[in-house]
């Protein structure tokens, strides 16, 4: 009878609500129309819970901050309100999640599934990379929907970049990072050493497998930055020896390490290879220059790009391919403003929680509130070449992060004014 009412439990329904979307990325969950209709369904949910009281809600720590987005955004969307309004309606489910009052044991189960899940698709991606024959075979069947096999099979076959279970190579990527970034916190707090190295290393090496440059950077990139924060706040000798290994090894390793970023980013070809990005790049700074202040409207850059006759078919989903310089042309610098500075407050907010966590000598908190900043950190570093503040799955992933450390700062002070 607990087990089955454990999985009942109104926080675990939305948790898993939530895990569902952000691993749809394969069938009709997977389009623009099905995502909708999944964010309504999952907004209806969490509004009847936050109405009949089965969840519990509070204040969050800057939610000024949100609510003064959210408004600003709802008067952007007015510019272009039927492009607009998905945006618009994902927006306020991740602000549903925001207001809910969640516990370590929801937080816990989130990334255990997320690791889960990070498994399975790195054994796909594998499969696909070595066993081609007997995984697009699979495939067909698994990837039912639209066109989604014959862009797997062209990006696998054609382009050398593997997605396994889901069909497109960046989202898999991008859903390996977060599977390191829980294996790498569970390895700061000298957690399952043997077997989150291993997952650790098999994530990596199946985001190798899929081509994707920037992870291959941003992972190894903000793990060091974590581990070094960590080192600093808590300096102990193993930890001081460890920094002085790792700044030998990086000094003596500085000609070999540029050499290898030289060739990621030029892919091979002696310049920096961009994908012509900085072709969308330019579009998006010429319009944000026409229009600074307010931008040209929420998710209204595909609009931009198909008016401006770069490629002959119309894109349905263009993307700037920088997070920043896209929310800069869509709300103008007083958007901007107000999105960096919510996401801003919600690192900072990660950082000191963790802090206070580690003082009290709180692993489980400080684990979570890690893997949490690791993670978000892979986000927004993404976001200098990707879309993650517009591609849906991305978008509810960042909220989740932002949902968990805020719940890890909550039952924080919790704790604090009981101990007063």
């Amino acid at each position: 009878m607990k087990r089955i009412a454990s999985v009942l439990n109104p926080n675990k329904i939305v948790c898993a609500l939530l895990l569902v979307f952000i691993s749809s990325y394969f069938g009709v969950f997977a389009g623009t129309k099905g995502l909708f209709v999944l964010s309504i369904f999952i907004g209806v949910i969490l509004l009847a819970f936050h109405f009949f009281g089965l969840v519990k809600s509070y204040r969050m720590a800057f939610s000024f901050l949100w609510i003064a987005l959210f408004v600003y955004l709802l008067i952007s969307s007015l510019f272009n309100f039927s492009q607009a309004v998905n945006y618009i309606v994902l927006f306020a489910v991740g602000g549903l999640v925001l207001f809910i009052r969640f516990d370590k044991s929801d937080f816990i189960f989130v990334f255990k599934i997320i690791s889960l899940i990070s498994i399975v698709l790195a054994a796909s991606i594998i499969w696909q990379a070595y066993l081609p024959d007997s995984f697009y075979s699979f495939a067909k069947y698994w990837f039912y929907h639209s066109t989604q096999y014959e862009n797997v099979f062209y990006q696998g076959v054609l382009s050398g970049q593997m997605s396994g279970i889901f069909c497109e190579v960046s989202y898999s990527a991008f859903f390996l990072s977060l599977g390191c970034g829980y294996a790498a916190s569970n390895l700061f707090f000298k957690k399952r050493i043997v077997l989150n190295a291993f997952l650790l290393s098999l994530f990596y090496f199946a985001i190798l497998l899929t081509g994707k440059r920037s992870f291959l950077l941003i992972v190894p990139g903000v793990l060091i930055v974590a581990f070094l924060l960590s080192c600093f706040k808590n300096l102990t000798r193993g930890k001081l020896i460890t920094v002085f290994v790792l700044a030998t090894v990086l000094i003596f390793a500085t000609p070999l390490i540029l050499d290898s970023t030289l060739s990621i980013l030029t892919d091979g070809t002696g310049t920096i290879q961009l994908s012509s990005r900085e072709i969308i790049w330019n579009l998006a700074i010429q319009s944000f220059v026409k229009k600074p202040l307010f931008g040209v409207g929420i998710n209204s850059f595909d609009l931009v790009f198909n008016s401006s006759g770069i490629r002959s078919s119309y894109y349905s989903f263009a993307g700037a391919h920088n997070a920043y310089l896209q929310i800069l042309c869509e709300t103008g610098i007083i958007g901007f403003l107000l999105y960096f500075c919510f996401i801003g407050a919600a690192i900072i907010s990660i950082i000191k929680t963790l802090f206070q966590c580690e003082n009290r000598n709180d692993k489980e908190g400080a684990m979570l509130q890690t893997s949490s900043l690791i993670c978000l950190l892979f986000s927004m570093a993404y976001g200098l070449t990707g879309n993650p503040l517009h591609q849906p799955q991305q978008l509810m992933t960042i909220f989740i992060l932002i949902s968990i450390s805020l719940g890890v700062s909550a039952l924080n002070k919790n704790r604090r004014t009981m101990v007063a």
